[in-house]
């Protein structure tokens, strides 16, 4: 129990912003938490892959994401994809929350948007961003 008390932790806190509810409630419900350590192979070279799990598609995305992209760049994908999961041009968020999920200071997010927002990508509210760029 505590194995899965953890994984629905975890998705509440990583995935929230990207996946719709219901999505993250089937996924808390049907997935199977698996740990390994770093010397054991989970699959032989050679071996076919009968299923991808849903969140490996993710993970490439994120690590693509914070090693190719400046934080310019990954601040307003972050803005995008959290309109399009929401199907809401307008998020309702801080700039603090925003810099807790990128993993970076407020100070840096709020610049960046400001940026972004002279460039006509976002209009900036209070406690909340209206995304002009999909």
């Amino acid at each position: 129990m505590i194995k899965k008390d953890f994984m629905n932790q975890n998705f509440d806190t990583y995935y929230s912003y990207l996946f719709e509810e219901d999505l993250l409630n089937e996924i808390k419900e049907k997935g199977v938490f698996k740990k390994f350590s770093a010397d054991t192979n989970i699959i032989e070279i050679g071996d076919y892959i009968k299923s991808m799990p849903l969140l490996m598609d993710e993970l490439l995305e994120a690590i693509d994401t914070i090693a190719f992209l400046k934080m310019d760049d990954r601040l307003f994908k972050y803005l995008k994809d959290k309109a399009m999961v929401t199907n809401n041009d307008v998020i309702t968020t801080t700039h603090k929350k925003i810099s807790d999920d990128l993993h970076t200071s407020r100070v840096v997010v709020s610049r960046i948007l400001k940026k972004l927002e002279n460039e006509k990508k976002i209009k900036l509210f209070r406690n909340s961003i209206q995304v002009l760029e999909l």
